[in-house]
C-alpha cells in the first residue's frame, strides 16, 4: 500500500511540506502506514520519491523520514530515463541501479520502481523499460521486488507521451519488456 505518490517533498502543504516542516511529514507518512497496519496487518507499506536517478535526493528524504518517526516497509521510486536532462537514457538508468542498492544497503529495505515511463513512441522504449526490470533485478541480496508502468494505455492523451500504447490503442513493443 502506498502512502502518497511521489512525496518527494513532502505531502499535505504547507503543514508537511518535507523541507521546512519533516516532522510532520514524517508523522503524517508514520499515520498512514499506522492505518493501513490497523485494516491490513500483512501489507506492505510504500513511501515513494521521484527520480530515481537522484540517490541524494532519496537519502535526503528517507533520512529525514527516520530521524522523525517516519514508518515504510518498501521504498518505492519513479523512473524516467529519458528525461533526465544533461544525461542519456543508459547513464539515468545506471544512476537508478546505483540509488536503489545503496538505499536497499543503507535502510535495509526492499526497493522497487513505483513508476517507470518512456513516450510511447520512442525507438529504443522496449530496450529502456527492459533494461529497468533487469535494474531491479540486480539489486543486490534480491532487495528489488518489482517494477510497474504507470500509466501504459496513455498515448500522448492530454500531452503525456509517456505511456505504451499507440493512438490506435493498441499495446506497444514497449510492453513486451514485461514478458518473461
Amino acid at each position: 500500500m502506498q502512502v502518497g505518490n511521489e512525496t518527494t517533498h513532502g505531502m499535505l502543504w504547507p503543514q508537511g511540506a518535507a523541507a521546512t516542516h519533516m516532522t510532520n511529514y514524517a508523522r503524517f507518512v508514520a499515520s498512514g502506514y499506522d492505518a493501513v497496519k490497523q485494516i491490513f496487518p500483512g501489507a506492505l507499506v510504500i513511501v515513494h520519491v521521484d527520480n530515481c536517478h537522484d540517490n541524494r535526493q532519496f537519502r535526503w528524504n528517507f533520512d529525514g523520514l527516520l530521524a522523525n518517526g517516519g514508518k515504510f516497509d518498501v521504498i518505492g521510486a519513479s523512473a524516467y530515463p529519458t528525461t533526465v536532462k544533461g544525461i542519456g537514457w543508459r547513464a539515468a538508468t545506471a544512476a537508478c541501479l546505483h540509488t536503489m542498492n545503496d538505499l536497499a544497503a543503507r535502510y535495509g529495505k526492499p526497493v522497487m520502481l513505483a513508476e517507470v515511463g518512456v513516450p510511447w513512441n520512442h525507438p529504443e522504449g522496449k530496450a529502456i523499460v527492459a533494461d529497468l526490470i533487469a535494474k531491479v533485478r540486480r539489486v543486490d541480496h534480491g532487495k528489488g521486488i518489482g517494477a510497474f508502468y504507470w500509466e501504459p494505455q496513455a498515448y500522448d492523451w492530454k500531452g503525456y507521451p509517456m505511456g505504451a500504447f499507440d493512438r490506435g490503442g493498441r499495446p506497444t513493443a514497449i510492453m513486451d519488456a514485461f514478458l518473461p
